[in-house]
């Protein structure tokens, strides 16, 4: 009977005969080594143009800002409607309000709320010792202020639209 025994660090195998009560000497057949087949080369990717990815990203952040610009001057534009409705609101509640108390002047005599005003209410002309006068200021100086005030709630959307009117003005 023959075994065979394979080693792990040899290159060969090893045979061992049997001649009835005598082990024979190993016979070592070499092994054929395994071929190393050529790994084919690593295929290159090719790498994205730089160039067109920049102008990608910047056209993406240029259209982004002008949405940015676009959405916040609706916004602006909105609330300023929205002040605009309410303030007429305010106008015409005002003036129904002043149109009643008109018409209920109009109902009555002046006379009574005179009398009730001098008897009940201890109310008399003044004399005029009781007259203080004051003077105004002059009216150059408060429109100055105003338009101080005015300017400053300009915003930069106002700055650049009055930018671009005086363009349009010029051509």
């Amino acid at each position: 009977m023959e075994s065979r025994t394979k080693s792990k660090y040899a290159r060969y195998d090893s045979y061992y005969g049997t001649d009835r009560n005598a082990a024979l000497a190993p016979v070592r057949v070499p092994v054929p080594q395994r071929r190393e087949q050529p790994r084919p080369a690593p295929k290159t990717k090719t790498k994205p143009k730089t160039g067109k990815f920049i102008a990608l990203i910047t056209l993406a952040a240029v259209v982004t800002s002008f949405g940015c610009v676009v959405v916040s001057r609706n916004a602006m534009i909105y609330k300023n409607n929205l002040q605009i409705r309410t303030l007429s609101k305010n106008i015409t509640d005002a003036q129904t309000m002043v149109n009643t108390a008109k018409l209920q002047l109009a109902d009555t005599n002046v006379e009574q709320y005179m009398q009730v005003a001098q008897s009940q209410l201890n109310m008399n002309y003044p004399t005029a010792e009781q007259l203080i006068v004051i003077p105004s200021p002059q009216p150059e100086a408060a429109d100055n202020n105003l338009s101080a005030k005015t300017q400053e709630k300009i915003n930069i959307y106002d700055a650049i639209l009055d930018w671009i009117n005086s363009l349009e003005r010029r051509i």
